[in-house]
């Protein structure tokens, strides 16, 4: 086709409107970013915020008093005591440190950290090093590679992992190689874990070879760290490490393998991290025979994404009529009307996925309300899906689907032929589906491994990284964790219609006037007034 001189000019003065657009939403993110930093008393330029990571990060020193509170927690009643008191008022500086001994093979270790992890919540500082981490990647910051690695001790969270993980990426240059070098012998495994990915960037495909020898570590999570740097250059060797991994006692650990290697091939051999071993390891023989007899001429998809990220830092998104991004003094910083609105998640490019199950229309909208994507669905539930696809639990077909976003085509159907309410794809391939009377994992091929169907109204559910699910059931006025043995290990007498469990411990749950956050123990310590509305945070 022929452009004329006016379509010409048409389609330039439209690529330089886009261009401004998307300049002006950059320059309003980084004068938000600035404005939280003066919040928190950070200077909001490069070298303000290296020297708070210098003034925050743990020295070594500090580190081994931590390693020895941790191993004091195992002996004497008094000195249990003392360590546990002492742990608890380091709050979030020592919570990474804490997270990773709750998982201890000695059952006193792991009692008191899990302990200590209810009595701490990091939220505030969290956010500050998230937004910390954010305006480096956006200013591009030259000097700040030695400052983000010794800071690694400090992200507890998954997100603040990833965010640490992405920024370096971003950020690094073959100048960094020997800082990186040198934080790969580093004492703390957290600093090597985080080096390694940005190491092989450095080294790049045609030297992954130097990445080989992290895989022989005596840590699982630095061998999974070295497996993902390796296929992020597209090697075929971080199969095996993979593979192997998915054989570790860590329930973490196999969870993420068996979330990379599914990505890095597309295969799954109906692998579950939490399955019992003799179920895992049957799996695990179709992996090794894939490896060697198919895996020579397979195609590889890489760089590795993040799975499920939350990129609300702290602040809770409700599904009210549209969407409620509120920060935490609960004052509202986002919102979008959306009539009979039931779901709502913010995106890692900052937009946001709002469905009705009234309206025949699920959308992507940007921080400036501009709607950048659509898809003509009701939808009780939407998640984007790690390789960009849209997982909905419709409202009214009855079904969950898999929408490639940039065709709008259906790439997977199941159909349940009662009402659907809520759908999740596991890290492990499967997906988790809520619907009237049920709750299900299917497999890839939609093969009903696990059910339950002690309920009706199964309006919120939600995926624990331990394998729990929590439910809300409406019918019978209860939130409850369920674990796969099907027994209620904790549960909340309340008519809800969602249920988000949080990092620390307690749990979102929305009712017909409000949503409101529970402890461990039951108490109510934040709520907000809304009508019939789902939250997340």
């Amino acid at each position: 086709m022929k452009l004329t001189k006016k379509s010409t000019i048409h389609i330039v003065l439209c690529l330089l409107l886009s261009l401004f657009c998307a300049i002006a939403d950059e320059t309003s993110e980084l004068e938000t970013q600035k404005k939280l930093l003066t919040e928190y008393k950070i200077t909001p330029t490069e070298a303000g915020i290296i020297k708070h990571l210098e003034e925050i990060s743990p020295t070594e020193d500090f580190m081994n008093n931590i390693d020895a509170l941790i191993k004091q927690l195992g002996e004497s009643f008094r000195k249990r005591k003392v360590a546990q008191k002492k742990l608890i008022a380091l709050g979030s500086l020592v919570e990474a440190k804490i997270r990773e001994s709750s998982k201890s093979d000695d059952p006193e270790i792991k009692f008191r950290c899990q302990k200590i992890l209810e009595s701490i919540s990091s939220n505030d500082s969290d956010h500050t090093l998230y937004t910390c981490l954010e305006f480096l990647k956006r200013v591009k910051a030259k000097q700040a590679v030695s400052a983000i690695l010794n800071a690694a001790p400090l992200y507890a969270s998954s997100y603040l992992k990833a965010a640490a993980d992405t920024t370096l990426i971003t950020l690094v240059q073959d100048s960094d190689l020997k800082t990186l070098e040198k934080a790969l012998k580093h004492k703390e495994l957290s600093i090597r874990s985080l080096a390694v990915n940005a190491y092989g960037k450095c080294v790049g495909a045609k030297n992954s070879e130097k990445l080989y020898p992290y895989l022989k570590a005596k840590k699982p999570e630095m061998r999974l760290a070295a497996a993902k740097a390796i296929a992020n250059l597209g090697d075929r060797k971080a199969l095996a490490a993979f593979i192997e991994l998915m054989g570790d006692e860590n329930l973490d650990i196999r969870s993420k393998s068996a979330q990379f290697l599914r990505q890095f091939t597309n295969q799954y051999f109906n692998y579950s991290a939490y399955d019992n071993k003799k179920n895992r390891d049957g799996a695990l023989v179709l992996w090794n025979v894939w490896q060697e007899e198919k895996s020579p001429t397979a195609k590889f998809h890489f760089p590795l994404k993040a799975y499920s990220g939350n990129y609300l830092n702290g602040n809770t998104l409700i599904a009210m009529n549209g969407a409620i991004e509120l920060d935490r003094k609960k004052k509202e910083i986002f919102r979008y009307t959306h009539p009979s609105c039931w779901t709502a998640e913010k995106l890692a490019n900052g937009n946001y996925l709002i469905g009705s199950h009234n309206t025949k229309k699920l959308i992507e909208v940007t921080p400036k309300k501009k709607i950048v994507w659509e898809y003509p669905m009701y939808a009780m539930s939407a998640h984007q899906l790690p390789n960009g696809n849209i997982l909905i639990a419709t409202h009214g077909s009855k079904s969950v689907l898999e929408i490639r976003k940039k065709d709008k085509k259906i790439v997977w159907q199941y159909d349940c032929n009662v009402q659907t309410y809520q759908a999740y794809r596991l890290a492990n391939g499967n997906t988790l589906v809520s619907g009237h009377g049920f709750i299900r994992i299917l497999t890839p091929k939609k093969k009903v491994i696990w059910e339950y169907t002690n309920g009706q109204y199964f309006y919120g559910i939600q995926p624990l990284p331990n394998g729990n699910i929590m439910v809300s059931d409406n019918t019978g006025g209860i939130v409850y964790e369920l674990n796969r043995k099907k027994d209620r290990i904790w549960e909340y007498k309340v008519t809800s219609i969602s249920v988000f469990k949080l990092r620390n411990g307690n749990v979102l749950i929305g009712k017909s006037n409000g949503i409101i956050e529970v402890t461990p123990k039951k108490e109510v310590i934040w709520n907000f007034g809304t009508s019939y509305g789902t939250a997340k945070r």
